[in-house]
């Protein structure tokens, strides 16, 4: 019985020490994946909206996000957002990376808001990315015009 207790004992502290270990795994990646998610869009959303360029969002955008986009219409909203003039200032992003673990196996994402001031107004970017096959792409793509009573020139 004593013997049986012991080696029961033994497996509890090898489970606790492995659930230590992938956690301090986790928080690992973890960190470094926001590294990398956060420098993708801080290089990604001045090359998009410096010009509101669709070519430069298509180059990085996932398959996901192609197949929900109509680029004709995203055109159209790139085309009135050109009359905020040109970018002064983007401000930075904020945000993380997450691992969806399911089954089915992973799934690495990251969510991040930016801000940029233009010469006629400021917007509020919301950036979703997927990770594929090693490199980020971008997921999803929102602009939020400032929303402003003061400001009557933002869009």
């Amino acid at each position: 019985m004593k013997k049986i207790i012991m080696l029961l004992g033994y497996v509890f502290l090898a489970v606790i020490v492995l659930a230590i270990a992938g956690a301090a795994s986790v928080a690992i990646m973890g960190k470094r994946l926001d590294k990398e998610s956060k420098g993708y869009v801080d290089a990604a959303l001045p090359a998009i909206i410096t010009e509101w360029d669709i070519s430069e969002l298509q180059k990085r955008a996932s398959p996901e996000f192609d197949a929900s986009v109509d680029y004709d219409d995203l055109e159209d909203y790139f085309e009135s957002l050109r009359e905020l003039g040109k970018l002064e200032e983007y401000q930075g992003s904020t945000g993380d990376s997450n691992i969806t673990i399911s089954p089915g196996g992973y799934e690495i994402t990251a969510d991040y808001t930016a801000t940029a001031d233009f010469e006629k107004g400021s917007v509020e970017l919301q950036v979703s990315l997927i990770k594929h096959n090693g490199s980020w792409q971008i997921l999803d793509f929102r602009v939020n015009p400032e929303e402003s009573t003061e400001r009557k020139d933002v869009i």
